[in-house]
């Protein structure tokens, strides 16, 4: 991957932790906790359609490279200014100046 230009990165995400809570019976509730607001490549790589826990449904694979950040895990999520949630699933990056690479799925 190339080095990053700010030009290049032209979505901003949300990226997020799971931040599960309780309900009022006790009950775990999943919730997402906002970390902060990134600048984003993101490129589309290829999609899927199938049945998704008995919906149909499309999984989409993205690349979506951002400025370097060590705090980042596979458990957390980018949000879209318009609502779409790509999933963590791989995080790369060979050096600060080559920011983190992070292969992302997209279900829709």
């Amino acid at each position: 991957m190339p080095r990053l230009f700010a030009g290049a990165m032209d979505q901003r995400l949300v990226l997020q932790e799971p931040n599960a809570t309780a309900d009022a019976y006790g009950q775990r509730v999943p919730a997402w906790r906002d970390i902060a607001t990134v600048w984003a490549t993101v490129e589309d790589l290829r999609g899927t359609e199938g049945v998704i826990a008995g919906i149909d449904g499309m999984i989409t694979d993205h690349r979506i490279a951002i400025r370097w950040r060590d705090d980042i895990k596979p458990t957390w999520r980018l949000v879209s200014e318009s609502g779409a949630v790509y999933e963590i699933r791989s995080i790369g990056g060979l050096n600060r100046a080559e920011g983190r690479v992070l292969g992302c799925n997209l279900r829709t």
